[in-house]
């Protein structure tokens, strides 16, 4: 588990998991209750994808992709 910080209060949670063939990774925003992988698993929220050599990209491009899609306030 890693914790993503940025200025404005923005945090968000990165998940590494090794599967049986592959590893992949979830990002989400924190939530109530426990940070471990088991319970990012079952969370509803975040974005799922596979980290191979291009982790840092793949991370940078979910991160961009979560945060369009969080309301925002007018």
């Amino acid at each position: 588990m890693y914790v993503i910080k940025f200025q404005q209060d923005e945090d968000y949670l990165v998940f590494v998991f090794q599967g049986r063939n592959t590893r992949y990774f979830k990002i989400m925003r924190p939530f109530i209750g426990k940070w471990n992988c088991y319970e990012a698993i079952y969370h509803a929220e975040g974005l799922f994808g596979f980290a191979d050599e291009n982790l840092e990209f793949k991370i940078k491009e979910k991160l961009e992709r979560l945060k369009e899609s969080e309301p925002r306030e007018i």
